[in-house]
């Protein structure tokens, strides 16, 4: 648009014409195909930069940051805690309550409507409610995990309509699903509730998970980015309670209790046996 008013201004200064007079612009289909990518350039633009949300087709758009943890009212009373680097989109009606995961983790707590189901989609598959608490951690772009603390939940395939391929969870059970298929379905116990979900408090909580795990999970909450430089040390066994937001605090922990050695470079630490050479 900048380039063809600068067309018709040096036009304007070879036919004699003020180029500051009006000039009528004639909107071509090019010139709206133009205007609409411009446009969409900004809300693509405004959506990298991380706005808290954003009203479009889906919805309205939920985000948090890498290490920020958000809570969520809606208009019918349901509730939803948001973890760390998590996008969710919301869309209510009269006659419906979709939802859509895109990554991230969060935690519903469904208020009972029986004539809108709460719907979640995470890719192709959706969870289904009408009332329950339960979370939902995308952990890959093929795995989800799918965790039910009170009530029931159902699994479908989204483009399927055939009831034999929906799966339902109840309280303390929990789903492993991939793109394809549910691949495990589990009972849990009240502790690993509480650990799977300690996030909500701001703390991570280990009870014997191996060292790559819980800095796999220390990681989701830090661009500063903690790296295992020893196979053997991956394996020790971590135990702790620790803040979400406090790296140090675990570095200090394995530094004391595995005679880790943590190794500063940027925004990477590299971690290995203080007994390696």
């Amino acid at each position: 648009m900048a380039a063809s008013l600068c067309v018709d201004r040096l036009a304007a200064l070879a036919s004699g014409r003020n180029p500051r007079q009006s000039v009528p612009v004639r909107i071509t289909r090019r010139r709206a195909i133009a205007a609409g990518a411009s446009a969409a350039s900004l809300i693509g633009a405004m959506t990298w930069l991380g706005w808290p949300w954003i009203d479009n087709a889906r919805g309205t758009r939920y985000v948090t940051a890498v290490g920020n943890a958000r809570n969520i009212t809606l208009k019918d009373g349901s509730a939803i805690a948001l973890n760390t680097a998590t996008e969710l989109f919301i869309h209510y009606t009269s006659s419906a309550r979709n939802l859509q995961l895109a990554h991230g983790e969060a935690f519903f707590t469904v208020v009972r409507d029986v004539s809108r189901p709460f719907a979640i989609r995470i890719g192709k598959w959706t969870v289904r409610s009408l009332a329950s608490a339960f979370g939902i951690r995308v952990r890959s772009a093929d795995i989800t995990q799918i965790t039910v603390t009170q009530g029931v939940v159902d699994i479908r395939p989204t483009t399927s309509s055939e009831r034999r391929a929906t799966r339902w969870l109840s309280e303390k059970q929990e789903a492993t699903i991939d793109t394809s298929e549910v691949l495990d379905v589990r009972a849990i116990s009240d502790e690993d509730i509480h650990r799977r979900f300690a996030w909500r408090a701001g703390m991570i909580f280990f009870d014997g998970q191996p060292l790559y795990e819980a800095v796999d999970e220390v990681n989701r909450y830090s661009r500063r980015r903690l790296v295992l430089d020893d196979s053997e040390l991956a394996e020790r066994r971590v135990v702790g309670v620790f803040r979400t937001s406090d790296t140090e605090a675990f570095l200090s922990t394995l530094h004391d209790s595995l005679g880790v050695q943590a190794i500063a470079t940027d925004n990477v630490v590299l971690l290995r046996s203080r007994a390696t050479p």
